[in-house]
């Protein structure tokens, strides 16, 4: 079964969303270094000959050559991928290791992480060629950790198919509204 696993030091960054002011739309930059770092790492974790150093956006540009050493995307188009993420967010002093509750949020986190693994500004696809590809989370979740060890630590493996027991649904549970039924026209 393949699997990619890899650790990313720094402080993690929530995915940018661009903002817009009247027609004008301004990208958001702020995470571009984080999600370089996570590049780099996955790269790295493939063992992949020449490895850029931090710092060179054009340097992570998934190349021909690259491609074709590292066998990247790592999963084919339409292979379901299974993905496990955990953050190590930073505090100083006492509560280390419990669950982190304040920002950023955990959904945009992942969204960071899964958006430079994918072909994140045209630069190359490392570990699949599309989000959809994700299927599943294994793990997911954010903690305190002290200081100086903030990052995050991924793992990327094949999908297990299984089988889903449906289950018809109770009549109250077809509406969605307890039995009552939305007024017509809405």
């Amino acid at each position: 079964m393949k699997t990619l696993r890899f650790t990313v030091s720094g402080l993690p960054r929530p995915a940018p969303r661009p903002r817009a002011y009247g027609q004008k739309v301004v990208p958001d930059h702020r995470a571009d270094e984080w999600m370089v770092a996570v590049r780099l790492a996955a790269i790295e974790a493939l063992g992949v000959k020449g490895t850029p150093t931090p710092g060179e956006l054009a340097s992570i540009w998934v190349t021909p050559q690259t491609r074709a050493e590292a066998d990247l995307p790592v999963f084919g188009r339409g292979e379901p991928v299974s993905i496990g993420l955990e953050f190590f967010m930073p505090r100083k002093g006492v509560g280390t290791g419990s669950l982190h509750t304040n920002v950023p949020d955990l959904d945009n986190l992942v969204k960071a992480v899964k958006d430079a693994l994918s072909n994140w500004r045209g630069l190359g696809a490392i570990a699949w060629t599309d989000d959809r590809q994700v299927a599943r989370y294994h793990r997911c979740e954010k903690v305190w950790v002290p200081t100086g060890l903030e990052g995050v630590r991924v793992e990327i493996k094949e999908a297990k198919q299984r089988k889903v027991k449906l289950v018809e649904p109770t009549k109250s549970q077809q509406t969605g509204f307890g039995g009552r039924r939305l007024p017509p026209g809405r």
